[in-house]
């Protein structure tokens, strides 16, 4: 039983600390471009560049096609998935192997 006698908790009670291992972030760095693609970001809104919200979309140019993540999204703790971007792999590399192995 914790009461309040002469303005004091009896008995005493922890100090509240701020917690500091948690990183939250309102908004992320901006994503290097890969190679052989572009990224195209869609904003949550028009108030900061890549804020929490914001989706950012892989395209791969034309001849390449992508292997893996298309899409990352920032949220509180910065781009996710973690992993990033998949890559932009020649279109052309999926045919040859067809043929070798047929």
């Amino acid at each position: 039983l914790t009461y309040c006698k002469n303005g004091f908790w009896i008995p005493p009670v922890g100090i509240c600390q701020p917690i500091t291992e948690t990183r939250i972030i309102d908004s992320c760095k901006p994503l290097n471009f890969p190679s052989n693609g572009k990224v195209y970001y869609i904003y949550n809104n028009y108030t900061k560049d890549y804020q929490v919200g914001t989706t950012a979309v892989l395209v791969c140019n034309k001849g390449f096609r992508l292997e893996g993540e298309a899409t990352l999204i920032c949220d509180e703790n910065g781009w996710t998935p973690h992993d990033g971007f998949g890559n932009c792999v020649s279109a052309d590399d999926n045919f040859r192997n067809f043929h070798k192995y047929s």
